[in-house]
């Protein structure tokens, strides 16, 4: 029975790892470019990436290229637009977003253009910049140069179009609002807990002092509504100055750090994050621990199980947020769970058969100097008398296996 329980449980993680990883993977945004091969040289990558960035400046348009061996499994054009929504390529509700995708392996090269810039950049017009820029280069091997060249002209085509001008009016996010992910609902955990946190100290100071708190909060609020804090309507300010942030927090969180809340309140509610994460995988372990005492009793498994829970929470979460995988979380943490629960219990074993081997060589060398010294003493003794009468006066040594 155990056996089988065994084969099934394995069989299990085999099953779940192998739909894990049949998932198609994006590769993370490294920038404006985004080269895998490492066909593009160092000035000619700075080259495109500062064009690119400039663009984005000053028109607010995104253009990503990214180079990849192949596209497999997907056809070049499901892999091209998957990437693109997955990038999230464009500002929201502009959609000006454009995607140079080269697979070299596959001897193929797409432009995907969001809807914004559908009206200049049309099929007609991506057809004629790849059959006049990227495949005569690129039959030479010449990537870098038509790559280049390719790019000047999807950003001449780009200032072409009237987009909305970037400014304080115009909330900047390249994202997708209606996508629901893992990070979402741990996002909302810890931001949740963060408000509530906040709350409980606002009460308690109020039921303190009520009058000096409610004046400091009376000045606070003015302050950050006359230089305004509170206009929704605009950016305040504050930016994520980091590519894996912008393309992995949900749109909601983005929106509530960098628009809803004043400045101040978001720097105060990052640092919370911090805290209320740490204190929440305290809590987390806590619990779990709770759980192991209770239902095991045996202190060396005990221990083993505390460790590998210990490890496979931290690592499980880890793993979690950066595959955006809830089941390849779960999996992860149970792996190291399992490896590091079994490796302390073995080394548990180990150390407890030590201690008991050097214990009993210890109780066996007392034992020996305690037989000499009896016999030598029973010797004198008998020398002496003939009876015995002698009373334990309580010393000795003993010996436990």
């Amino acid at each position: 029975m155990l056996k089988n329980t065994l084969r099934f449980f394995l069989l299990s993680i085999i099953l779940c790892c192998a739909s894990v990883h049949a998932e198609i993977s994006f590769p993370l945004k490294q920038g404006a470019v985004t080269d895998q091969i490492g066909i593009l040289s160092p000035q000619s990558f700075m080259r495109i990436n500062d064009k690119i960035l400039a663009l984005e400046k000053t028109k607010g348009s995104q253009i990503a290229v990214l180079i990849i061996p192949t596209t497999a499994p997907l056809t070049l054009e499901q892999y091209a637009n998957q990437l693109f929504n997955h990038w999230r390529l464009g500002r929201y509700k502009i959609d000006d977003g454009v995607l140079l995708l080269v697979a070299l392996n596959d001897r193929s090269v797409r432009i995907e253009v969001g809807y914004g810039l559908e009206g200049t950049l049309t099929d007609l017009t991506t057809k004629n910049i790849i059959n006049d820029y990227l495949l005569p280069y690129f039959k030479q091997e010449r990537y870098e140069q038509g790559i280049e060249i390719a790019v000047d002209a999807l950003i001449a085509k780009i200032k072409q179009e009237p987009l909305p001008a970037i400014d304080n009016t115009q909330f900047y996010i390249a994202k997708n609002p209606t996508d629901f992910r893992v990070i979402d609902i741990i996002a909302a955990i810890i931001l949740g807990t963060c408000f509530y946190m906040w709350a409980v100290i606002l009460f308690k100071l109020l039921k303190v002092s009520p009058l000096i708190v409610s004046i400091l909060l009376v000045i606070i609020l003015s302050i950050t509504g006359y230089f305004g804090g509170f206009d929704i309507n605009t950016c305040n300010g504050l930016q994520l100055g980091d590519e894996y942030l912008e393309t992995n927090l949900p749109y909601w969180v983005q929106e509530l750090l960098l628009k809803i809340l004043p400045s101040w309140m978001s720097v105060l509610m990052i640092f919370s994050v911090f805290l209320v994460s740490s204190f929440l995988c305290l809590g987390l372990l806590g619990i779990l621990i709770v759980i192991v005492n209770k239902w095991i009793s045996n202190a060396k498994l005990k221990f083993s199980i505390t460790i590998g829970l210990f490890s496979g929470v931290i690592f499980g979460l880890m793993a979690a947020i950066h595959s955006d995988s809830l089941i390849y979380g779960v999996i992860f943490a149970s792996i190291i769970t399992i490896i590091m629960g079994v490796l302390c219990y073995i080394s548990e074993c180990i150390s407890t058969k030590l201690y008991r081997d050097s214990n009993w060589d210890n109780s066996s060398q007392d034992y020996s100097s305690y037989s000499s010294h009896s016999s030598s003493s029973s010797s004198s003794s008998s020398s002496s008398s003939d009876g015995g009468g002698g009373r334990s006066g309580g010393g000795g040594a003993s010996g436990r296996w």
